[in-house]
């Protein structure tokens, strides 16, 4: 299978059997899900995990993929278990944001403060910062120039309290370890983190597949396809109190995976915005588990 070359010639393809119909790389990387990975070429979407350059592209049968530096090897997921420290900070950007400027703050965040990784025809990628380089003194000023605007305050903030109140990265770590509603509880005492964004952190790098984030889409999704509506009359859109009753909702509906039933939606909602879409037939009724 053919592809680009660059500085550092990428390894061998690797394949998994992984239908189209299981893992649409379309859909799950442009999700808002991560916001490191770029569709360089038709179908070819390449990105850094662990520090690592991946380029990823599939067949209808096949998921292929090639890593510029180390040895090649994926698991195909629905859901990405990212680094929680990457997936903080990405989060803590998408504040009152779309994943269009999303993906270009988290993409400056990188080319001003991580590590230089690899060059791929012209572009080079960094890995993401450490907390050290993300709680320096002067970053918070750094991050304004490059557009984070209020959101750089957060930043530096939270990388500082990480880092001298919370014993450093160990500490998310190990919210992989704890409840759900411990892990969303200890994620919004740091600053610029809301219920959404630590239920975007749960779901999307601490191992929480019960988490539900919720923002105006998926508001809409529960009132449009089933018919939900919140307790509280005056409560006419997102708000923590309603927010809380809409995820326990799909929580009962569709049981502990209901943050990645949550996820397809989504990705659909995102694909036809202006459709009313039939929920799935498979996400009707309460499930147990996704289908892998």
């Amino acid at each position: 299978m053919g592809h680009r070359t660059l500085a550092g010639s990428p390894g061998l393809w690797a394949s998994v059997p992984c239908p189209r119909a299981e893992l649409r790389l379309d859909l799950v990387l442009a999700s808002g899900q991560s916001f490191r990975w770029r569709e360089r070429s038709p179908a070819h979407w390449s990105g850094v995990l662990a520090d690592q350059v991946w380029t990823l592209t599939q067949t209808e049968e096949q998921l292929h993929c090639t890593v510029y530096r180390g040895d090649p090897g994926w698991l195909g997921v629905r859901l990405l278990r990212q680094d929680p420290i990457e997936c903080l900070f990405s989060f803590i950007c998408s504040s009152n944001n779309n994943i269009a400027r999303i993906t270009g703050m988290v993409e400056r965040l990188c080319q001003a403060l991580g590590p230089r990784l690899v060059q791929l025809d012209g572009v080079t990628y960094h890995g993401f910062p450490s907390l050290r380089a993300l709680a320096g003194p002067e970053v918070e000023a750094l991050l304004r120039k490059l557009g984070l605007g209020y959101r750089a305050r957060y930043v530096s903030a939270s990388a500082r309290a990480i880092l001298e109140e919370r014993g450093g990265p160990a500490w998310l770590q190990q919210l992989r370890e704890v409840p759900y509603e411990e892990a969303h509880k200890a994620l919004c005492t740091l600053p610029g983190v809301g219920a959404k964004v630590a239920d975007c952190i749960c779901l999307m790098a601490l191992d929480k597949p019960q988490a539900v984030p919720v923002d105006i889409h998926v508001w809409q999704i529960a009132q449009r396809d089933y018919s939900w509506h919140p307790s509280t009359s005056r409560a006419k859109g997102p708000s923590p109190q309603a927010n809380k009753e809409l995820g326990n909702f799909f929580r009962c509906l569709w049981g502990p995976y209901a943050g990645w039933a949550q996820a397809v939606l989504f990705c659909a909602d995102l694909r036809q915005p202006h459709h009313n879409l039939e929920p799935p037939a498979k996400l009707r009724k309460q499930s147990t588990e996704p289908e892998v």
